[in-house]
């Protein structure tokens, strides 16, 4: 598959997808019917599927995480043998890390006949399916379970994620073995040299700050 977006003439003009589709819904509507038609290839049709059962998944309410997405997250991220699993969670992860594993997910927990379909894919094939996932607007109940997933990763992988700007191999005044402050519970809290805590927040958005690494944002994810 192109890296390159495809253009749509119309009226002799050339038009990206999704402004041909919005400007003359009708029209492209029409012409894609007939072009499947006339492809007469039935895994296009079970492209499309599967592309609006993801689209759906994720526009829809979820109260709960689905099922295994943080034991999955958190398996994937450690596994030095990721590259070589051929089951979807591990090709989803690949693909798109923690976005593309929520988006199937949801879409299995609402469908869960789909996964043999899916393993049956080439790697762009499921590209396109994340990428048209990814162009409609997430229900925030998704949002905030993938910032939970990720937060409550090991401190390790944590770490790595969060935006911080420094030098490791900055001395602080306090010399490179940090030093222990009190938390307001009594307790003491280890600091990196430059007097940044690893793991304590001032409030609950400085603690969802994760990296785009990540989260899988698009389209950068989609190139790999």
């Amino acid at each position: 598959m192109s890296d390159e977006e495809p253009k749509l003439s119309i009226n002799n003009t050339l038009l990206d997808i999704a402004t041909a589709v919005k400007n003359h819904t009708q029209l492209v509507s029409t012409a894609a019917i007939k072009a499947l038609v006339l492809c007469d290839d039935d895994d296009d049709l079970k492209l499309v599927r599967l592309c609006k059962v993801f689209r759906k998944a994720v526009r829809a309410p979820r109260p709960k995480s689905p099922p295994r997405l943080h034991a999955n997250v958190d398996a994937f991220s450690k596994d030095p043998q990721l590259a070589e699993d051929p089951r979807i969670e591990a090709r989803f992860y690949r693909l798109a890390k923690i976005k593309g594993l929520t988006a199937l997910a949801v879409a299995m927990q609402d469908n869960d006949d789909i996964a043999s379909e899916l393993n049956l894919l080439s790697n762009s094939s499921l590209r396109l399916i994340i990428e048209l996932a990814d162009a409609v607007t997430w229900h925030n109940d998704l949002e905030k379970i993938m910032r939970k997933v990720n937060v409550e990763l090991p401190r390790t992988k944590k770490t790595k994620s969060l935006n911080f700007s420094r030098r490791r191999n900055r001395k602080g005044r306090h010399g490179s073995r940090g030093r222990r402050v009190a938390n307001t519970d009594g307790r003491t809290q280890t600091t990196d040299p430059l007097d940044v805590p690893y793991s304590v927040f001032d409030d609950e958005d400085e603690a969802m700050r994760i990296s785009l690494e990540d989260l899988g944002v698009f389209p950068d994810c989609l190139s790999a």
